[in-house]
């Protein structure tokens, strides 16, 4: 009878163990989706994409309790990977840098695979570049736990997310879930995000081309049109100078008809000569080009009055009739790099 009731206690003990960690489940479980329901509530609110990620990212931030929280997104075109949101005990600006084939970051989004680790070794192990060191007062600590998650919607990946502590084995898989399931609903709501933008964006360029037939068929003022057409790409384009270029009586050189911006008095004092520089280079070759790296574009001319800018962008366009090449176009930037749609 002892043994009968000692057996029995014994059951009601795993019974009651079983309860309680059920239980304890279902609490964790509900609070990821209060969590959850409460990050896709801001995200819905929001249709700009740089918003809906520093939202997002100081939700997750504080939900992880994370000292160090990243998002990255991929431009496919360029290969770049943006910093789009970047915390490191303090608001952080990030470059834009390409993505290989090594490191962490790109480890996630080849593989769309999440990476958990608990402790500084744990993570050098699977492939970070560098030591993850960071000094604030001098004093210096290392990242000791991360997780990182690509974010995927369809069958792309989007970019991936990360977030770090400076304790060792600061989380653990349900985290590495829950941070998933966040990734993804991030995802939707960046992409649905993307959509509105563009949508937006080709609404003003077909408001842009409307108005630029009607300054065309309004007047036979040719600096009236082109300065019209020049001030359309400076909005449009958000760049910091545009110009357009029209060809002596020579044929052999051309001048600024038209140009506005920052440096349009430099620009409209500056002579291009064919197959020289890079404007002179495309009214040579006759096809439009896309330069993001202008400084180190072996064709490159500095414009005299002008300082050279860091991170300089340029597109040229030539503009082409029945007679072949009768001027160029050309807008510049500094900062981001210009892409297809530009």
């Amino acid at each position: 009878l002892e043994q009968q009731v000692e057996d029995r206690t014994a059951e009601l003990n795993t019974a009651y163990e079983d309860l309680e960690k059920q239980n304890a489940e279902t609490e964790q479980r509900a609070a990821e989706l209060a969590i959850i329901n409460s990050v896709g509530e801001a995200m819905a609110s929001q249709l700009d994409v740089e918003t809906i990620t520093r939202l997002v990212g100081d939700k997750v931030r504080d939900i992880f309790q994370a000292e160090v929280t990243s998002i990255y997104l991929l431009d496919r075109q360029t290969d770049m990977l943006h910093a789009i949101y970047s915390y490191d005990r303090g608001y952080v600006e990030s470059k834009p840098r390409p993505l290989d084939h090594f490191g962490i970051t790109a480890q996630v989004i080849i593989s769309r695979e999440p990476i958990l680790a608990g402790t500084f070794e744990e993570i050098m192990g699977r492939g970070a570049r560098t030591a993850v060191y960071v000094s604030r007062d001098d004093d210096e600590e290392m990242t000791e736990s991360m997780i990182f998650v690509p974010i995927i919607i369809a069958d792309h990946v989007l970019g991936a997310v990360t977030v770090q502590s400076y304790q060792m084995h600061a989380y653990d898989e349900a985290d590495a879930q829950l941070l998933t399931t966040l990734a993804t609903n991030m995802g939707v709501a960046i992409e649905n995000g993307r959509l509105f933008q563009e949508t937006q964006r080709r609404a003003r360029e077909m408001a842009a081309l409307s108005e630029v037939g009607s300054d065309i068929s309004a007047t036979l003022d040719l600096p009236t049109v082109l300065e019209r057409i020049a001030g359309h790409a400076l909005e449009l384009l958000n760049v910091n100078d545009s110009a357009v270029f029209l060809p002596d009586e020579s044929g052999t050189t051309m001048r600024a008809f038209v140009a506005l911006g920052n440096i349009a008095e430099q620009l409209k004092a500056t002579t291009i000569k064919h197959g020289e520089g890079i404007l002179g280079c495309i009214w040579q070759s006759r096809q439009a080009e896309v330069i993001n790296e202008v400084d180190s574009d072996v064709r490159a001319q500095a414009i005299a009055g002008t300082d050279t800018l860091k991170d300089e962008r340029m597109m040229v366009a030539p503009l082409s009739s029945a007679a072949g090449i009768v001027g160029l176009m050309a807008v510049w930037r500094a900062g981001d790099p210009f892409t297809e749609e530009d």
